[in-house]
This record gives C-alpha cells, sequence and structure tokens, in this order.
C-alpha cells in the first residue's frame, strides 16, 4: 500500500511540474497472484487488438495452478477468439502466465488436423525428458485448438473456420494473446519464440513466411508443410496398399524389417540397429517374392504387396500443380529404417469410412479428413475410388488457403529472426525427403552462405514421429536462446535416446544436412564416436 501512495505523490509532483510520466509507467499492483489472476476471468480483447477480423476475445476462466509436478506456480488462462459474427464458430485458446515471468513467450503449434486445445504446460516433442518444459523456465507459454474444435476434419466446411485452420488463427492467436499478457503485467513480451511439430511444424513454417517479422525465433519438427500435397500422395500410396492382395499383416513384417537392416544398417560403419546414412541404402527385396503358387506368409511377399511396399517408398507425381509449384510428394523411408507396424499398416485389410487411426494404416488415417472435407468435400465420400485428376482446381484452391510451401522466409530474417528445421529419418508419417526437398529450396533461394545465419537444418537417425528406435530429445530451447540471444549458431549439439525414460541410454551427433554421422571407433552409446561428414 506504501509503495502504490508513493508512486501517487510521484505521478502528483510530476503533473504539478507539467512534466511526463515514464513511458508505459504503470502502478505496481501489490494484490497477490491469485487475486491478479483471478481478476482477469471475463475481460475482453477489443476487436481492433487483433489484426484479422474477429469480435475480439474474451477470457472464459483464469485460474492459479500449482506448484506441482516440476512446474512453478501459474496462472491458467482459457479464452476465446470470438467468430465474425455472432452464430460463427468461434475457437479456444489458453495462455499460462508464470508468477516469476522471465518477460519471454513461446507459442506452441498443435498435431493431426487440430481441433484440441494444447496444453501450454507439456514439454515440446522434441525437447529432452531431462530438459525442463517452457513454463518451468519462466516462460509465458500459449497455444490454440487450431482454429476449431472438429479433429474430424468436418471444420473445412465453414469458410471463416477453414481460413483460420490454413493461418489466420496463428496471428489472432498471438494477437489476443499479446493483450491479455498487457492486462496481466502491463508490459509486453522481450521476445516471442515459436515451437511446433508435424501439425505445429506446418505453423511454424506458415509464420516463418507469413508473421516472421514477430517471432525471434521458431522451431519446426517434422513439418507437414505442404499439407495437400502430403495427404493427396498419401491416397495414391494408399491405392496400391488397399488393392487386392495388397495389405500386409503387420505382424508378418519381421523378414522385411531384417532384409533392410541386414543390407544397410552397416553401411555407417556399425551394425547398431541404427540407420544413420538412409541415403546409402536400396535394398533388393527379390529374395523375398513369394514362389509362385506359394501362399504370402510371414516369410514371402505377394507381388501385390511388393507393390505396395515399393509405392509408399517412393515418390507420387501429379497431374496437376499446387501452390508454388509443387508436383509431386516424395515416398517414405520404410526400406531406409522407418518401421511397419499397426499404425504402419493398420490392422484391417480395408479402411473404414470415415477412417480410424485405431485400425487403419495411419496414411491413410492421415489423408481422409484433408480430402474428405477440403478437396473433395463430400461427408459419405470412398476416396480409394477417386481419381485426384478430376480435384486439380480443389487442390490447388486449397494449397494456396493451408500450404507452406513458399522458401520465401524474409519476414523472419530480415530483423535476425532464426529457424531450427528437424526430421526423423525413420520418420513413416511424414516424408522427411519432403522437408530436405523444402530445405534445397531455401538454399537456392538464398544460397548456403546466407541461409547459414538463419537457418539450421538436421535429420536425426533412427527417430521415427515422436517415437522410434531411436527416441529423440534435445535442448532445442537453449539452442535457439543462444543463438538469437547471444549470437552463437547451434555447434557440435548432440542428441539423446530416451527410450529408457528420463535419461539417455546412447547419444549421437546432431549432424547438420548435408552431413550425416560417420562411425570412427568407440562406444558405440557416445557422440564421441562419431563424426559428422558429408
Amino acid at each position: 500500500m506504501r509503495v502504490s501512495l508513493l508512486f501517487s505523490l510521484v505521478a502528483t509532483i510530476l503533473s504539478a511540474l507539467c512534466l511526463p510520466l515514464p513511458a508505459h509507467a504503470e502502478p505496481p499492483d501489490d494484490r497477490t497472484p491469485a487475486a491478479r489472476c483471478a481478476a482477469l476471468a471475463g475481460k475482453r480483447v477489443p476487436q481492433d487488438a487483433i489484426g484479422w477480423p474477429t469480435r475480439g476475445a474474451e477470457i472464459v476462466s483464469a485460474t492459479m495452478v500449482g506448484p506441482a509436478a516440476g512446474l512453478p506456480d501459474y496462472c491458467r488462462i482459457v479464452g476465446k477468439v470470438l467468430a465474425v459474427t455472432k452464430t460463427g464458430i468461434s475457437y479456444r485458446f489458453q495462455l499460462d502466465m508464470p508468477t516469476r515471468w522471465n518477460g519471454k513467450a513461446i507459442q506452441l503449434g498443435g498435431g493431426g488436423v487440430n481441433g484440441v486445445l494444447i496444453d501450454p504446460a507439456r514439454r515440446p516433442t522434441v525437447t529432452a525428458p531431462d530438459v525442463p518444459p517452457p513454463l518451468a523456465r519462466g516462460y509465458a507459454v500459449f497455444a490454440s485448438d487450431g482454429g476449431h474444435s472438429a479433429p474430424d476434419g468436418s471444420f473445412a466446411m465453414d469458410p471463416e473456420t477453414l481460413i483460420n485452420f490454413g493461418w489466420q488463427e496463428l496471428n489472432k492467436t498471438r494477437d489476443a494473446v499479446r493483450a491479455i499478457i498487457m492486462l496481466h503485467d502491463h508490459t509486453a513480451w522481450s521476445r516471442l519464440y515459436f515451437i511446433g511439430f508435424s501439425e505445429g511444424g506446418r505453423e511454424a513454417l506458415l509464420l516463418a513466411q507469413r508473421f516472421g517479422q514477430y517471432y525471434d525465433g521458431i522451431i519446426a519438427g517434422a513439418p507437414v508443410y505442404a499439407l495437400q500435397a502430403e495427404e493427396l500422395g498419401n491416397l495414391e500410396m494408399m491405392k496400391h496398399l488397399y488393392a487386392p492382395g495388397g495389405w500386409i499383416d503387420p505382424t508378418r513384417t519381421a523378414a522385411l524389417v531384417r532384409t533392410v537392416y541386414d543390407q544397410c544398417d552397416r553401411l555407417d560403419g556399425l551394425v547398431d540397429g541404427i540407420i544413420t546414412a538412409p541415403q546409402l541404402c536400396h535394398p533388393s527385396l527379390a529374395s523375398l517374392r513369394c514362389a509362385a503358387g506359394q501362399t504370402p506368409q510371414a516369410t514371402c511377399f505377394s507381388d501385390a504387396q511388393i507393390r505396395a511396399v515399393a509405392a509408399i517408398a517412393h515418390r507420387v507425381d501429379f497431374p496437376f500443380t499446387l501452390n508454388n509449384g509443387v508436383r509431386s510428394y516424395e515416398g517414405y523411408p520404410i526400406l531406409e529404417g522407418g518401421t511397419f507396424t499397426t499404425f504402419t499398416l493398420g490392422k484391417r485389410p480395408q479402411p473404414g469410412t470415415p477412417a480410424s487411426f485405431k485400425e487403419d494404416a495411419a496414411l491413410y488415417a492421415f489423408a481422409d479428413p484433408v480430402l474428405r472435407y477440403q478437396i473433395v468435400r463430400q461427408k459419405a465420400a470412398h476416396l480409394l475410388d477417386i481419381d485426384i485428376a478430376h480435384y486439380a482446381e480443389a487442390a490447388t484452391r486449397m494449397s494456396v488457403m493451408t500450404d507452406a510451401t513458399s522458401t520465401d522466409i524474409g519476414s523472419l530474417t530480415r530483423h535476425g529472426g532464426k529457424l531450427l528445421l528437424t526430421h526423423g529419418l525413420a520418420d513413416t508419417a511424414v516424408s522427411y525427403r519432403n522437408t530436405v526437398r523444402y530445405y534445397q529450396g531455401l538454399v537456392e533461394r538464398y544460397g548456403t552462405d546466407t541461409l547459414d545465419k538463419s537457418v539450421r537444418f538436421y535429420l536425426i537417425p533412427g527417430f521415427d514421429h515422436g517415437v522410434g528406435r531411436f527416441k529423440a530429445g534435445w535442448d532445442d530451447l537453449s539452442a535457439l536462446e543462444e543463438w538469437v540471444e547471444r549470437g552463437h549458431p547451434p555447434q557440435d549439439a548432440v542428441i539423446g535416446d530416451y527410450q529408457d525414460g528420463l535419461s539417455a541410454r546412447r547419444r549421437l551427433p546432431l549432424c547438420p544436412y548435408p552431413k550425416w554421422a560417420h562411425y570412427r571407433g568407440g562406444p558405440a552409446d557416445s557422440a564421441a564416436s562419431f563424426i559428422c561428414a558429408d
């Protein structure tokens, strides 16, 4: 109370002397953290504080949480960004504001086709489990549901919701949260970062291309940046898997996996169950082909099954061009160390309508909601029967709306912003080869020397889509902070395999593309036993 009276006295004296108050000065807030938090409930963010059409935003609840489970005490703020019309579909966001705020903020990306409110208190996907999550490091952390609450993809039938999912909600959420932090702390963040994986990786690259001026640093992991191309490609691959006799029971793939590793594991200099040089891996499947008249089984595969494997492993070319000249989608590394599981192949020889992640091949389940509602726009469509050539116009229109395929990231790099790009070499949900192609497009646009000032790209051996033979984790946020805030780009980065929990059972050097980890002798679990080289 005495501090507040002192501030008022100073303000009165300065006013009497016709002197201005210090810029952005606010009376000290002597309420308890819980009271400050609770006071936010019901507050509104005006429409003009958000850079795209809305009716503003409102705070639905504000509650103090913790400290517990390694997290500090923080104010959990749940709000809504209001649709343009009163009958429109509003969407949700959440801000976790630590009592001891470090003055910086992190926006987290979503997953799948969104529709679920991301918990900002979580640890990002490729952050090691022995590294504190951003909230525990004093960051204000926020996320949204991606602009809708329909994870089945049906949101795309509403034009405003579709454009929110496509790209606008990312900026709307940022604007709304910035206004709320100003309400809570009377000051803006000093740094803003974004971390996203998979769908969140698409969002990360969208921000680098469209709104990079607002971000100091961005981490994009396994980005579904060419969303329409990916799902069109997935559908064409799945037509082979679900062709007569093409489906492979995942319980009968041991011989196929063994054939790949027998031919490729040694190519990096070490037989250790991890293929670090997939570009050298070109296994022959001839020994797996069933003899004439032989029934497909665990030790041999039919011609239709081998064609299905080849289709998934190779690029799909389209009979039309999507936004930014995209005409194809790269194949998956299932013959380079990727996994054959029920997630990859599904549990039944024909998919459901709509597809189910519990029962059907993941690539088909990923494609289903995007193609069904964004391109074909028919809830009951049987996707395996469609000819994608008939949907060229719709696909191109949607790629303009949703895809992050532009190589122009000048809005991020012109002010010194940085981008960390990662992808697992064993990813069977998003093709790492497609991300390689995007990075090569950046090199063509900027040149390697210029690009190295702003972008680092790492391919992670043995890492699938958040899981894998090498369950990768590192302190990616600290690497980004060092680069952005102290001008130290990542050097000699090391990534751990956290398959067994909180401690890494082995480590590898995280090699900047196009280098890869060559074994040079020593303990297989030590990063020092490898060298990054072309």
